[in-house]
Parts: structure tokens; C-alpha cells; sequence
């Protein structure tokens, strides 16, 4: 009798990736500092159904609307400045990401490079998704709370894969085509444009951002809308809170943001997640 031997990789990608990975919602909120003489706010991250910890101890720093709810805090008070479903990413409980076959490697690395070698004879090694560890809380610290996908070279350049990449000729991307099969967009860290002792950051996507990014443009003293060879070439800013009915002219309650460029490869985006 014949014996036919398989990889345990195999095995398992093709019980594992039978439908697209599952989404989840990020909402952010602010908790508020208490300083000698002044409010600093700084931004954290949840999970849907993952609420953070109530905070006990309100003296120095607080996270709900105390002008609404009071002093204390309480499981049932809406978070500081809540923004619900702010971007997604995707699920980090599904076992895409996990290393069945205990090989240091994500299962979907390996069952993408199994198939691009069936179909091409190429090895590649691929290391295309990368947890997000986000603060969740002033208690909790920072959390992985999903995966965002790796930009994919592409002709030259990094991008986030549309659904019609996925039937082009780019193996990688053909490859992510049965576990994503929906557009992505591109993911942004920024830093507030204050000393860096209070200085908040800001995860944020494509869809919220573009509709308030600007460069200024200092021959002309004029702030602009960017282009592709501007977000390539200049320091990108922002005001926050968001207005995008007049984003280019400062309110008294927003402050400045600048996008963070990937020292790794030079691109502004910290990685991909799925458009909204």
C-alpha cells in the first residue's frame, strides 16, 4: 500500500481558512490627566465587548464624563469621548493567526507560501500579518487587539490590496484573496505636535483621515490637500478632533497632529485593515 505524507501545515491551513478571517470594531475614548495645572487627555482603544477597567481612584486621571456622571466611575458610563467602530481590524482569536504546527510561524503564512508554490514552484517566506498591541486602559496597558495586514509590494510600491488584486498577478495577493475577499485601506499612527512629555497619539484610517490631512506648503504659506507624491515626499498633518466641513482652519479645542513615517520602509502607513 501507497503511503502519502502531508505536512501537519497543510493539514491543518486546509481545516482552518475554509472562510474569510472575522472583522472586529475599534472604538477609541480619551482619559483625562490630572496635572498640577491643567487637563492632558491621551487616547486609548477597545474591542467591542471588551470594555476597559472602570477607574476606582479618579483623583488623578479619569476616563468618564464626570460633568455628566460625577466623580466616580461605574461600569455603565459611556467612556470619555467615545468613538464608536473607529477603524477594524481582524479578529485576533481566529486561528489564522495561530502556530498549530509549532514552527514559529502564523498557520496563514504557511498555508499562502504552500499555495504560491503549487502554483508557481517559488518558496517564499512571508510574514504578512502583525498584531496590534494598542493601550486599552491606564490599567491595562497596551493589548493585542487584532491583526493588521502588511503592506504588499507591488510593482514598485507598498499598497493595500483591493478586491481586484486578488485576481491579478501578484502571487501574495492572489494568495490572501480566500481569507480576506474585501477592500482594505491604509492604517496611520500620528503624534500630536506638542512637547513630548504630554504629547497624545492617534491610530487612524485612510477613510477618517483623508478627509482632514493637509501639508503646508511653504512657498506659498498655503495648507493643501495632498497628493500620492505628496504623502510620499512631506510631513502630513492634521487637526483633531476632527471637522471635515473646514478642516484646514484651527478651532480653539483641536490640536495638531503630524503622521509618522514607517522608519522601516518609509511609508506612512503602519499597515493595512479593512475599509468600513
Amino acid at each position: 500500500m501507497k503511503t502519502v505524507l502531508v505536512s501537519l501545515s497543510v493539514l491543518l491551513c486546509a481545516n482552518v481558512f475554509a472562510n474569510p478571517i472575522p472583522l472586529s470594531f475599534i472604538n477609541k475614548y480619551e482619559c483625562n490627566i490630572v496635572n498640577s495645572s491643567s487637563l492632558e487627555s491621551y487616547n486609548f482603544y477597545f474591542r467591542n465587548y471588551e470594555t476597559p477597567e472602570i477607574i476606582f481612584d479618579t483623583s488623578n486621571y479619569f476616563c468618564h464624563d464626570r460633568d455628566i456622571y460625577g466623580s466616580s466611575d461605574a461600569p455603565q458610563y459611556p467612556r470619555l469621548k467615545l468613538i464608536s467602530n473607529f477603524f477594524q481590524l481582524w479578529d485576533k482569536y481566529d486561528k489564522s493567526f495561530y502556530d498549530l504546527d509549532g514552527n514559529n510561524k502564523m498557520d496563514i503564512n504557511d498555508s499562502i507560501e504552500t499555495s504560491i508554490f503549487g502554483r508557481t514552484g517559488i518558496r517564499l517566506q512571508l510574514d504578512l500579518f502583525q498584531p496590534m498591541h494598542l493601550d486599552k486602559g491606564v490599567s491595562e496597558g497596551k493589548v493585542n487587539l487584532g491583526y493588521a495586514l502588511n503592506q504588499i509590494e507591488d510593482k514598485g510600491k507598498l499598497v493595500c490590496p483591493k478586491k481586484a488584486h486578488y485576481y491579478g498577478s501578484n502571487e501574495v495577493m492572489r494568495g490572501l484573496r480566500d481569507y480576506l475577499q474585501i477592500d482594505t485601506q491604509e492604517l496611520y499612527f500620528a503624534n500630536e505636535v506638542k512637547h513630548p512629555e504630554f504629547a497624545n497619539s492617534l491610530y487612524i484610517d485612510k477613510d477618517n483621515l483623508e478627509q482632514i490631512w493637509w501639508y503646508a506648503d511653504y512657498t506659498t504659506g498655503q495648507i493643501k490637500v495632498p497628493t500620492q507624491t505628496d504623502l510620499e515626499n512631506r510631513n502630513i498633518y492634521f487637526y483633531w478632533p476632527a471637522n471635515p466641513s473646514n478642516p484646514f482652519i484651527r478651532q480653539a479645542h483641536q490640536t495638531i497632529y503630524r503622521l509618522k513615517r514607517n522608519t522601516a520602509n518609509g511609508s506612512l502607513a503602519v499597515g493595512c485593515v479593512p475599509e468600513l
